[in-house]
């Protein structure tokens, strides 16, 4: 096991290594002992030339100096307590200058917080609106805690000089022993980087020239709302003949590609898929929902990780980002059509062919006439041949939609994944529906309903909103949770799954909506079609049991991973 000395050394040298390869050549050091880590580590970095001052005031003011000069960023590094408050004065100024200056502060630990240790005050946030980012990072405490903080801090550095420029606050903190004696380094962590706009065009020949385009490659669709961007996505997997994993809230599910491989998330759960792997993903628009991909993302070896959107936002939960591109995916997939060519076919037809095979397994697994459940509503959502729109409510709704939903035709589809909370979900539909003036569909659970039962109360003007409300008794997601299996039944109703013996029968009638309770899909079906006959709003409770919702998800992926290793036994 790696000490505490160790990680600290590898931490404070990835730092220095993720300065040098974001361009910073020059810091200014103060005096202090709780530097010490990074200061040693400076010194092991020949890029990178120091400058030392007593004062930590007259430090950051020569810093900024030197950075107006240059037009490059500059580093300061100062130890812990007012060393820190001196450094105010420059950070101001050069906030309002749009200066790139990198200010990295040594802090003690949270255990040393607030109880009266020396030289020690609250430091996180300090330099307050005057900084473009900020991050309180903790003392490493593990070989992979290490590579996610070099990782978020590689972002934190993009943003000296993107969207804006500006300074940019790294608080560290460092437990003793400070003084470093061995000389082990972090190995085989990956540093991202982060191109501007305008870097995006001038270095786009050398990525691409890198890139391994013949070798398996994914291609992985999360929100994007310009239709040309998802246009130039799938023709962009048509040329490479790449799988394309479209997230539920990409609204791209249900356009005609070969490449589409709607159900993914389900696959991954089965041993064949999970071989699978790919050297490279490019990965476009926002984040996805998908936990299983996420955790298969983090296993596999190393890989090209390349995000692109245009949005200034981060996006590395798994710490394999390689690259981030700040450019239009239209943009960038023109640029790339002109090196990319379609070599590996054999990778996407084994997708293909996994996909074909999930189809069928789902459409046998889901019987019209049967006691309707869960898995069933996103299913049977998909043929649909109706012009409506989709809101999805958090927890289980749009974790069985990512899952199952494949529309015969593409559907627009919104969800509150921001924050992924299940408040306000019913005047958040009610929104969309009044500016669209289209028919939604909005899948709710129990919990997020009762959570924004008074928006129901929202005019809505002619346009009717369908809620199909999932009762299962209170957090069926719950269910699916390591807690599900440890806790008493008692602590695990009353702590985690909130249950309760409601129904929306009468809050429907006394808010004077269209109400139905179907058991079945025909059911369900003719419950629809009814309340678009009046062209009227109505609630559509779809009654669940939690245990038995969980038991079919496992049936269903038993039943799933068998059917796909028949096939390759043949």
């Amino acid at each position: 096991m790696d000490s505490p000395k160790n990680l600290q050394q590898m931490w404070t040298a990835g730092m220095v290594s993720a300065m040098a390869q974001a361009g910073i050549s020059y810091c200014c050091l103060g005096y202090g002992s709780r530097s010490t880590p990074l200061l040693l580590a400076l010194l092991n970095e020949p890029t990178i030339e120091t400058y030392h001052h007593f004062d930590e005031r007259g430090l950051a003011f020569h810093a900024l100096g030197y950075a107006k000069a240059t037009k490059q960023p500059t580093a300061i590094i100062v130890t812990s307590g007012s060393a820190v408050a001196n450094l105010y004065p420059a950070i101001m100024e050069a906030f309002e200058e749009e200066i790139p200056l990198l200010i990295i502060t040594a802090d003690r630990p949270s255990e040393r917080k607030q109880v009266g240790s020396n030289q020690t005050t609250s430091q996180a946030g300090i330099f307050s609106s005057h900084v473009v980012w900020q991050f309180d990072f903790p003392p490493p405490d593990s070989l992979s805690s290490i590579a996610k903080m070099i990782a978020l801090l590689a972002y934190g550095l993009s943003k000296l000089d993107h969207p804006i420029k500006g300074p940019v606050h790294i608080n560290c903190m460092f437990r003793e022993p400070l003084e470093v004696t061995t000389k082990e380094t972090l190995k085989n962590c990956t540093i991202p980087k982060y191109f501007s706009p305008k870097q995006c065009i001038q270095q786009f020949h050398n990525f691409a020239r890198d890139l391994s385009l013949d070798s398996p490659g994914i291609i992985l669709v999360g929100f994007i709302e310009d239709e040309r961007d998802q246009e130039a996505v799938l023709t962009l997997a048509k040329k490479l003949k790449w799988p394309l994993f479209a997230d539920i809230t990409s609204s791209i599910r249900g356009m005609k590609s070969p490449e589409l491989i709607p159900f993914y998330d389900i696959l991954l759960a089965t041993d064949s898929a999970k071989k699978l792997k790919p050297s490279t993903i490019f990965h476009f628009g926002g984040r996805m929902v998908s936990k299983r991909l996420l955790n298969w993302i983090e296993d596999l070896p190393p890989v090209s990780y390349i995000h692109i959107s245009s949005i200034a936002k981060n996006y590395n939960p798994h710490s394999r980002l390689t690259h981030r591109f700040y450019i239009d995916p239209s943009l960038f997939c023109d640029l790339l059509s002109h090196v990319a060519s379609s070599s590996c076919l054999s990778y996407w037809k084994e997708w293909i062919s996994l996909s074909e095979r999930a189809a069928a397994v789902l459409e046998t697994f889901c019987k019209a006439k049967e006691p309707i459940n869960e898995i069933y509503i996103p299913i049977w959502l998909s043929k649909l041949d109706c012009d409506y729109s989709l809101f999805l409510a958090n927890s289980m709704p749009i974790r069985d939609a990512d899952m199952f939903f494949s529309p015969i035709k593409p559907v627009a589809v919104f969800a509150n994944r921001g924050v992924s909370g299940i408040d306000g979900n019913i005047s958040t539909a009610i929104g969309i529906v009044t500016s669209l003036q289209k028919p939604l569909i909005a899948i709710l659970g129990d919990l997020a309903s009762f959570h924004d039962l008074n928006s129901l109360l929202q005019i809505n003007g002619s346009t009717p909103v369908l809620y199909i409300i999932i009762n299962n008794g209170g957090g069926g997601i719950f269910s699916f949770l390591p807690i599900a299996k440890v806790a008493s039944k008692a602590t695990f109703d009353r702590g985690f799954a909130a249950s309760h013996g409601y129904s929306f029968v009468k809050l429907a009638k006394a808010l004077q909506y269209l109400y139905f309770s179907p058991s079945s899909l025909v059911e369900l079906e003719e419950s629809i079609l009814k309340a678009q006959k009046k062209s009227s709003s109505a609630i559509i409770e779809i009654k669940s049991d939690r245990s038995e919702n969980y038991a079919l998800h496992q049936q269903l992926l038993s039943k799933m991973n068998l059917a796909i290793a028949s096939v390759e036994a043949l």
